[in-house]
């Protein structure tokens, strides 16, 4: 996608977000004592610049940049948590390649100066409920990457979460719904109550999912994608241990839908347990278990070897050993 692009998906993002009836918030026709839907038009139509030229510097320049144009047309915080996602959608986006790959790239490629810039851009939006931290608080100058901080406050904080899951939830449980709707042929508004549908899951998957469910757990999933997210919090907080039975326990819960879906026969499936396998690599390797490591990355490498014996020259085959 070129700069233009991407800064109309973005402004296009924010007014139909604004435009969508959401109980308890702004909407068409309700506003709040200090905030009205005018200021989210505004907020829209004043962030497209900055996001033309995300593909052109860090996710923290985009973040305080957009936060800074917003400011100069609204008094409140209107857009923080859409900037937030919208950054990393966006420059990758610019980069180019399957998206949500991209997403995680660049938030493996997050720096401590992207931190500095985004907790300058969150300070200025002054958001509500702030609270304080006990470590990489947003009013310190941060000495982590904007990654790590978002790990850190994945707990408690759903635009963290899904920063610190690689925007599991957007992609594992909105992009499938959206993709359904409209395959299916649904109107505008069937599509928009469909992705409401799925997206008001999330929260209720967090609180059901306290413990694993004993059916399992699909790759492509919210369950996995919060119950990574927790895995990925502990990790970040040093409980490497912990991350490491968490992620265990998941690889142990599995599940595929029909045979076909399997990562022996799905190369789909065989990217995102190739991926959970090397998280899980990686923690015991942290832990000092070399034995355990070694056996996760031996399981990584046969199913590699299985894949490169039917596809060669797949550059997608070719990742499963990175």
């Amino acid at each position: 996608m070129t700069g233009g692009e991407i800064g109309s998906a973005v402004q296009l993002a924010c007014l139909l977000e604004a435009s969508a009836s959401k109980p308890g918030n702004v909407t068409p026709g309700r506003r709040f004592r200090d905030m009205s839907y005018e200021d989210f038009l505004a907020s829209a139509a004043a962030i497209g610049p900055a996001f033309t030229r995300a593909g052109e510097r860090g996710l923290g320049a985009t973040i305080l940049e957009a936060i800074q144009a917003t400011r100069r047309w609204t008094r409140g915080n209107t857009n923080l948590g859409i900037i937030l996602l919208a950054a990393p959608l966006a420059r990758a986006a610019a980069v180019g390649g399957p998206l949500h790959e991209g997403v995680r790239r660049e938030l493996e490629a997050s720096t401590v100066e992207d931190a500095v810039l985004a907790y300058e851009a969150i300070r200025l939006a002054s958001p509500g409920g702030l609270g304080s931290a006990a470590e990489a608080d947003v009013r310190d100058r941060p000495t982590v990457t904007l990654r790590h901080a978002m790990q850190l406050s994945a707990h408690r904080d759903s635009i963290a979460q899904e920063w610190a899951s690689g925007f599991d939830i957007t992609f594992g449980c909105g992009v499938p719904a959206l993709r359904a709707a409209l395959a299916a042929g649904k109107k505008p508004e069937q599509v928009k109550e469909d992705l409401a549908y799925a997206l008001e899951q999330v929260p209720k998957i967090g609180e059901e999912t306290k413990d694993l469910p004993a059916e399992g757990i699909a790759l492509d999933s919210p369950q996995f994608a919060v119950l990574s997210a927790r895995a990925d919090a502990a990790a970040a907080s040093g409980r490497i241990d912990e991350a490491a039975a968490a992620y265990e326990e998941i690889l142990s819960k599995v599940k595929y839908d029909t045979p076909w879906a399997a990562p022996e026969k799905d190369l789909r499936s065989a990217q995102r347990l190739a991926r959970l396998l090397r998280t899980l690599t990686s923690l015991y390797v942290q832990a000092g278990d070399e034995t355990k490591a070694e056996a996760i990355r031996k399981r990584r490498q046969e199913l590699a070897r299985m894949w490169e014996a039917r596809l060669p020259a797949n550059p997608v085959v070719k990742g499963l050993r990175m």
